[in-house]
């Protein structure tokens, strides 16, 4: 993910970290995006490969965050940032 600028950590559970950051895409553009980087996928590569195949299927859809890359050396899923608060109106 060598196109994933200025990460930053912005959280992390027994999954592993989740990293927010800025994705140099093809065209020249820049997007503000997440990559959740799992902790340990030896024997796992199957989960990852299902939750990334199950992002994708959904891809496109406006209630879920849009899922962009996978990156398996390192293992990593990319979406778009969505930032939301629990903060009543």
């Amino acid at each position: 993910m060598e196109d994933f600028k200025d990460q930053k950590e912005i959280g992390h559970g027994s999954y592993g970290l989740v990293k927010v950051g800025h994705y140099n895409q093809q065209d020249g553009q820049s997007q503000q995006v997440v990559v959740k980087v799992p902790r340990d996928v030896k024997g796992n590569e199957r989960e990852f490969a299902k939750e990334a195949r199950h992002l994708n299927s959904v891809n496109g859809n406006p209630n879920i965050m849009s899922f962009i890359a996978i990156s398996v050396s390192p293992f990593g899923l990319m979406t778009e940032y969505v930032k939301f608060s629990f903060r009543p109106f």
